[in-house]
């Protein structure tokens, strides 16, 4: 194989976004995508200049797509994984897994049995900054983990579009509970969280979660995520993310400052914070985290290489987050 020819199902934000990045890719040949909103898909379609599909189905009878990249809402990835997998199609999936321990298990078999390869998108593994830290982790620069505190908060204009269908664990609490688990190399044993409801209460969901970690080489950490970050009317952030970590060691302690994006543009009116890492635009090339993400997929297929996320590495991110909302409902700890 000298070039993987891909599909991308679903195709809101994230879905656009990774099908443009595929179209520039030298060894990517983009053939179709699909999505539900018919004036959307044909937009895209005609863009790129590949076939619109309004039924993932139709792509997966196709014998010339290799693979798929599924950028579905959460509570839809289950059965378009499952039937790709089927189809003998190989599989980026957009985080989380799934919303269930049990349904990332149905996809994660569905792959194992038709042999195709899995990779889900937990970005930040690609995110240069938290790479530096697991790599100094694995130097042993800071010694044995100890603790560690993650950060991760969104404006209210994402609790309130994804209120409702997902929560804020699944949404944003992945994201780090994977990552600590890569730094970590050790399994959650104990989650006990709280949150509390005040701007999305008509949604019946959490406007922020805080919840505590143990691990089961005796590491602990703390997680915070919130989805009610203010709109500031005259702030544009690129990301619209307030985010960090900090990790503390028997010889050091490692401070991931991704809050900070380097960059203010400052008007009379408004001030721009640009996206510099995840999808920049260079000199009209979409580089950054997500172009990094996508082509180690690629790499993958291309060169029969294990993806760095795996689908066990992200069932283990929704076994916390599922233990996370249990922990919530029962208001107690939950051993894992």
């Amino acid at each position: 194989m000298e070039r993987v020819r891909l599909a991308v199902i679903g195709i809101g934000a994230m879905g656009q976004l990774f099908s443009r990045i595929f179209k520039q890719m030298d060894t990517v040949e983009l053939v179709a995508v699909a999505d539900v909103d018919k004036n959307r898909v044909e937009a895209l379609g005609k863009e790129l200049g590949v076939t619109p599909y309004l039924d993932y189905k139709d792509i997966l009878s196709r014998p010339d797509v290799d693979a798929v990249a599924i950028c579905l809402p959460d509570q839809l990835h289950t059965e378009p994984a499952i039937a790709a997998a089927r189809s003998g199609k190989h599989i980026f999936i957009e985080k989380p897994l799934a919303l269930s321990v049990e349904d990332s298990q149905r996809i994660i078999d569905a792959c194992n049995e038709a042999k195709v390869k899995l990779m889900v998108g937990h970005c930040l593994r690609f995110d240069p900054r938290f790479v530096q830290a697991y790599e100094a982790i694995r130097r042993g620069d800071i010694g044995d983990v100890i603790h560690a505190r993650a950060w991760r908060g969104t404006s209210i204009v994402n609790g309130l579009r994804l209120g409702g269908r997902t929560s804020v664990a699944f949404f944003l609490g992945v994201h780090d509970i994977d990552i600590l688990h890569w730094y970590f190399n050790s399994r959650v044993t104990q989650v006990y969280a709280m949150g509390t409801r005040k701007r999305l209460v008509d949604l019946g969901v959490d406007d922020a979660i805080f919840a505590l970690l143990k691990f089961e080489n005796g590491a602990m950490a703390s997680l915070e995520t919130s989805w009610v970050m203010p709109k500031t009317g005259n702030q544009v952030r690129s990301n619209t993310l307030e985010k960090g970590m900090e990790i503390v060691g028997t010889k050091g302690m490692i401070s991931v400052e991704a809050y900070n994006i380097g960059i203010v543009v400052q008007g009379e009116q408004d001030i721009y914070y640009p996206d510099v890492m995840y999808s920049p635009n260079l000199h009209g090339v979409t580089t950054g985290v997500y172009t990094e993400e996508l082509a180690h997929f690629v790499r993958c297929l291309l060169h029969d290489m294990d993806p760095v996320t795996t689908g066990r590495d992200a069932m283990e991110a929704v076994r916390v987050a599922e233990a996370i909302e249990k922990s919530l409902a029962e208001g107690k700890p939950i051993n894992l």
